[in-house]
């Protein structure tokens, strides 16, 4: 994959930046070296890159509190490659001090080089990865990129500042065939034995929304705001829409519909109560609509005039592995809570089904109960490899991989099912739900 590319790390003259080098040597790619050092032990290191691993090593060695040097090392660097394909961000210092007593050159110093160090090369970087359509740009964070400790005032600044630019870059390269992460997914970590996750689930199962995020900002509310055309929603009779939220006093669920919906609405159906502090609508406080309603089904049959159902899964109904770690055992139970009130409305449909498939209602009574037909699109087998950390991931590959995912099992089940709409269940609801024998009717699923 790197063979022929060319990547250029910052303070790789030692430690960990020397050890990403030499990994991305070993891959192939050609190696910018940047850092301080003795000028004979750093030609030697050189060199014994390019023979090792038959690349082209190149050492510059700009300083990184300075953009001037830095725009000239850039610069350099893409004339004599074309582009600089790998960028990894890692030239760091420290200095631990009182904020009261932070000597000001140490922390423009820190700032310099933490974090606008980061921004130069990054700015210097994308326009020819663009040209490319291909890059990686990786910036060395830590846990300081979440939480804070005292006396490092500077760079648990810097940190913090790093991360928000990795992700600002990230959104704004991601359709370009870019991608801009963290030092824990260029090691191959899963997020789910990343430590910045470790963190952040001890930070959430510690301190509640009240306490970490006081001014209860939610990155949601501006995207609603710019994509959703909330007056068209309200306008709309040829499509019904209806979101699901959990009223936090009483615990019921309440439907939000067409001209109901609002982006407080939006906001509660999706507010996770560990993430967000509830939403208030009309007086009342809302959390996430999936803990009593996921989807609600019972809109759908009250309010349409489609017999159909067809319920695209995204939490796996089976894993035929016993969890045994604390993570899986997690997993397995949030995916347990949120599927336990569409089961549960699934098994009402499957006992109305058979009280009318079985003629057991009387002729005035039959006329009153709709006969739903339920579908289902599933994939299962593909959803058991995801835990529940995958639900925080955003990079843009892993999000066309999930899209992928589903056109194809859609695809799949169209192919299969679309024959039967209108006609009956491609779902055997008494076997599935109910728990009875199977009942040798057709069911289907992507």
């Amino acid at each position: 994959m790197l063979k022929g590319r060319t990547a250029l790390v910052t303070g790789s003259t030692s430690g960990i930046g020397l050890g990403i080098a030499e990994a991305l040597a070993k891959e192939g790619a050609n190696i910018i070296l940047n850092g301080f050092g003795d000028k004979g032990e750093i030609e030697a290191l050189r060199a014994r890159l390019a023979d090792t691993y038959r690349v082209t090593a190149k050492y510059d060695g700009a300083d990184m509190s300075k953009a001037d040097a830095i725009e000239a090392m850039m610069k350099s660097a893409i004339a004599e490659f074309g582009s600089i394909d790998v960028l990894v961000n890692n030239a760091g210092i420290q200095h631990v001090a009182p904020v009261d007593e932070f000597p000001v050159p140490k922390w423009d110093a820190i700032l310099a080089i933490n974090l606008s160090a980061a921004f130069h090369t990054t700015r210097l970087a994308l326009p020819a990865m663009k040209n490319k359509g291909w890059g990686r740009i990786v910036n060395i964070a830590s846990a300081h990129a979440l939480v804070a400790s005292p006396f490092k005032s500077a760079y648990v600044a810097a940190k913090h500042g790093i991360a928000g630019l990795t992700k600002t870059v990230a959104l704004e390269v991601a359709e370009r065939g870019m991608r801009a992460s963290g030092w824990e997914a260029s090691l191959g970590l899963g997020l789910e034995q990343s430590p910045s996750y470790i963190l952040f689930e001890a930070l959430t199962r510690t301190f509640s929304p009240y306490q970490f995020n006081p001014f209860n900002f939610n990155p949601l509310r501006d995207v609603l705001a710019k994509n959703v055309d909330i007056d068209a929603i309200h306008a709309c009779d040829c499509v019904e829409l209806f979101i699901c939220a959990t009223n936090v006093r009483t615990g019921q669920p309440r439907i939000f519909r067409n001209e109901g919906v609002t982006l407080e609405a939006v906001l509660a159906s999706a507010c996770l109560p560990f993430l967000f502090q509830a939403v208030e609508v009309d007086g009342e406080h809302y959390w996430d609509g999936g803990y009593m309603g996921n989807p609600a089904l019972y809109p759908l049959f009250r309010h349409t005039q489609s017999r159909d159902i067809v319920i695209a899964h995204i939490n796996p109904i089976l894993r035929p592995q016993l969890p045994t770690t604390a993570s899986e055992i997690q997993n397995r139970l949030n995916e347990i809570t949120f599927n336990s009130s569409l089961l549960r409305e699934l098994r009402a449909i499957a006992f109305v089904t058979k009280l009318i498939e079985q003629d057991w209602l009387k002729d005035e009574y039959r006329d009153k109960l709709k006969h739903i037909l339920i579908h289902s699109i599933r994939a299962d087998e593909a959803l058991c490899d995801l835990t529940v950390a995958s639900k925080f991931r955003t990079d843009w590959a892993f999000l066309c991989g999930l899209r992928d995912l589903g056109r194809a099992a859609a695809a799949r089940w169209l192919e299969r099912a679309y024959d039967h709409l209108g006609h009956h269940s491609t779902v055997d609801l008494r076997s599935e739900y109910l728990g009875e024998t199977a009942t040798g009717k057709e069911h289907i699923h992507a």
